[in-house]
C-alpha cells in the first residue's frame, strides 16, 4: 500500500518523536504504523487519501476512531477518500458509503494517536 495521505483541519504542526511530519506519509510495506501528536485541547476531524498498489478485499484503520474503520473493495490505483472534514467517503470521486462501515469519521484525538493500516486480503 503506498500513499497513504492525512490532512487536518487546523492547520497546526504534527510531532512524531519530537520532529516534524510533512504529508503525505508513504507506506512501502501493508501494515505499518506510525503516531500522530495532536497538541491541541480538541479532537481534530481528518481526511485520509488513500492509493492501494493491489485490489485490496479489506481495508482496516485503527487509530483514528472509537472502533477500526473499514472500507471493502478498493481496487488498485483507485483513489480512496475518507473525509472525516466533510463527512464523505469516496472512491474516485463517486461516492463510496455503501463501502465504509465504521461509527464514526477518522479524526485526531488529543495526545498521541497511533495508527495502524492493514489489509484483510488482495483480490
Amino acid at each position: 500500500m503506498r500513499d497513504f495521505q492525512l490532512e487536518e483541519a487546523l492547520s497546526a504542526p504534527f510531532l512524531k518523536h519530537s520532529e516534524i511530519i510533512y504529508f503525505p506519509v508513504v507506506f512501502e510495506d501493508d501494515g505499518e504504523s506510525f503516531s500522530i501528536v495532536n497538541n491541541g485541547t480538541a479532537a481534530s476531524p481528518c481526511r485520509i487519501t488513500i492509493v492501494p498498489q493491489n485490489d485490496i478485499m479489506l481495508l482496516q484503520i485503527t487509530g483514528l476512531s472509537e472502533e477500526p474503520i473499514k472500507v471493502a473493495r478498493v481496487q488498485r490505483g483507485n483513489i480512496l477518500i475518507i473525509d472525516g472534514i466533510d463527512k464523505v467517503v469516496t472512491v474516485d470521486g463517486v461516492s463510496a458509503f455503501d463501502r465504509y462501515d465504521a461509527w464514526e469519521f477518522p479524526k485526531l484525538s488529543t495526545g498521541v494517536n497511533n495508527i495502524k493500516i492493514t489489509s484483510g486480503g488482495y483480490c
